[in-house]
């Protein structure tokens, strides 16, 4: 289905005036459009989430070395 057919059919009358048929038509175009949607929406981002949380305790370790290194070089007054 085109994205013209199927805007084509969400822009049908009121949901409430549609009989059976059609309303069997609209609600699914609707759950295709939303999965399409959320798809496009969480593509990569939880693997993004996944690999950040994998390397989170390397990275508090990196932050840590780094300024205890930083205080070494200027240590406080």
């Amino acid at each position: 289905m085109s994205p013209d057919r199927a805007s084509e059919i969400l822009s049908w009358e009121l949901v409430t005036d549609l009989d059976a048929q059609r309303l069997h038509v609209w609600l699914q175009v609707w759950r295709v459009v939303l999965m399409i949607g959320v798809k496009a929406l969480l593509n990569g981002k939880l693997d993004r989430e996944v690999a950040f949380d994998r390397n989170r305790q390397r990275l508090l370790e990196e932050i840590e070395r780094d300024l205890a290194a930083s205080e070494v070089v200027a240590p406080r007054t």
